[in-house]
């Protein structure tokens, strides 16, 4: 299924895990989950940065298999 202007559909998102900058880390991490009801279309996206010296959060997303678990992640983050 594409989803698209002409083929709109609503989507649950789940937050996987979630890391979020504080006056001690400067780091950001988000795993969080896209998907329809009927489950035909699914989308895991990594989204991690930083807060740089300016003070502004930096971030890069990254589409994953839908299939991977929050532990597979980090696995393959660390390598």
């Amino acid at each position: 299924m594409i989803l698209s202007e002409n083929n709109p559909q609503s989507a649950t998102l789940k937050i996987l895990y979630a890391e979020y900058p504080d006056s001690n880390n400067g780091r950001f991490l988000e795993i969080r989950k896209w998907e329809t009801p009927c489950g035909d279309h699914c989308e895991l996206i990594v989204e991690s940065g930083e807060v740089n010296s300016d003070g502004e959060l930096v971030t890069v997303s990254q589409v994953m298999p839908f299939f991977l678990t929050v532990t597979q992640i980090f696995q393959g983050r660390d390598q």
